[in-house]
């Protein structure tokens, strides 16, 4: 599986990609921020859901990587914003009609370091992967009624390997 740099255009059928805007924003603070907003549609309400901030320690993956399983949250989206300022991989796929991961659909992308992402409502996903050491995430999530986490084992004939990506993008 190739892992490509996660850029927005990119990754806008799986979610947004969470980043500082080159420019905009607006003067807050007297004076000294900017703020951005509007950086991701946060989803969480259905079924009574609330949002919740969670965070993650995630420790360095094995390459290559086998990846045999994917997980997905039908009522709500997911986000996740590194605190650690470390490249991280992501890997997506779309939803089949059937409900299942479209597996012609799985993409694999390496971040900044910099970069969060929001998963959109039902999109499939592989946990959190960090790359070079352990990495911290803040996650805005989904507490609340209803049946909201779902995985998925794949076939044999399924499992896909991934490599680590050969350099960070900038």
């Amino acid at each position: 599986m190739i892992v490509e740099p996660l850029s927005a255009k990119r990754f806008g059928a799986y979610g947004d990609v969470i980043e500082m805007p080159a420019d905009g924003g607006r003067v807050v603070n007297f004076g000294t921020a900017l703020r951005f907003d509007h950086l991701a549609g946060i989803d969480v309400q259905a079924d009574g859901g609330e949002p919740t901030v969670s965070l993650f320690r995630v420790q360095p993956a094995t390459f290559p990587l086998r990846v045999a399983s994917l997980e997905r949250h039908p009522l709500s989206t997911q986000m996740f914003m590194p605190l650690s300022s470390v490249p991280f991989l992501v890997i997506v796929a779309l939803c089949a009609a059937d409900g299942s991961p479209s597996l012609g659909t799985v993409r694999a992308f390496v971040t900044n370091g910099m970069q969060g992402i929001n998963y959109r409502r039902g999109i499939w996903h592989h946990p959190l992967i960090a790359l070079s050491r352990q990495c911290d995430f803040l996650m805005l999530g989904r507490k609340g009624g209803g049946v909201d986490y779902e995985s998925i084992e794949l076939s044999h004939q399924s499992v896909l390997i991934v490599e680590p990506p050969l350099s960070s993008p900038s």
